[in-house]
């Protein structure tokens, strides 16, 4: 306490994490999972692609309350939840927080960039523990060229979460 000067007393915060390991593995389980999955359902992936999603997907774990996706920013993946619950809440003009929505294993996020560029309309956040895996937008793209109707059915989900967002602003 020379000179007026405290030294604060260094503090260590530890996190532990008791879900599964990221492996390679595990990103290939969860990829062969997507089948089951509404939006991927009557998708073939053959060794090849599967082989080159799991190179390029990203397995992330999120802790209860934890934002996966803030309203207003860029999202560079679709992301699929794995296991685990989140809700999707929206942050209305007279500052206002609306849960529209709570996502479970198979759902998606992050349509609104991925067709039209636009930023999030909505705010994600991990309800519980929460396993997503991140496709990125350049490998969905690919994806839908080979099966449009991929798109169409990504489309009308952003479309009902578009309208529950402006119903949310009018109530």
């Amino acid at each position: 306490q020379r000179s007026g000067i405290e030294i604060p007393f260094p503090i260590r915060t530890v996190y532990t994490f008791d879900g599964k390991e990221n492996t390679p593995n595990r990103e290939r389980e969860a990829l062969s999972g997507l089948s089951s999955t509404t939006l991927f359902s009557g998708l073939s992936l053959d060794a090849a692609a599967l082989d080159q999603w799991v190179r390029d997907a990203k397995l992330q774990h999120y802790s209860s309350g934890e934002t996966v996706v803030e309203q207003g920013s860029q999202v560079p993946y679709l992301y699929v939840v794995v296991a685990g619950a989140a809700k999707l809440s929206c942050k209305l003009a007279d500052h206002r927080v609306v849960e529209l929505y709570q996502l479970e294993r198979g759902d998606f996020l992050g349509e609104t960039t991925l067709l039209s560029g636009a930023d999030s309309p909505y705010s994600v956040a991990a309800h519980g523990d929460l396993e997503i895996l991140s496709l990125a937008v350049a490998d969905v793209r690919r994806l839908i060229e080979s099966k449009p109707s991929l798109a169409i059915e990504i489309g009308q989900i952003m479309d009902i979460r578009r309208k529950a967002v402006a119903a949310a602003g009018n109530r």
